[in-house]
């Protein structure tokens, strides 16, 4: 199931084996990647 999850939501995997700085990390870099992706999109159709 920690897998399943590691795929689809990588950082409360991190959360779940103790590790919550890594966590936040993870959020914080998943938000900024999510972000460009849809500025690129918007600037070329």
């Amino acid at each position: 199931m920690r897998l399943l999850m590691a795929f689809v939501l990588p950082w409360p995997t991190y959360l779940t084996i103790g590790r919550p700085i890594m966590g936040a990390l993870c959020l914080v870099l998943q938000q900024t990647t999510t972000n460009n992706q849809s500025r690129i999109t918007e600037t070329h159709p």
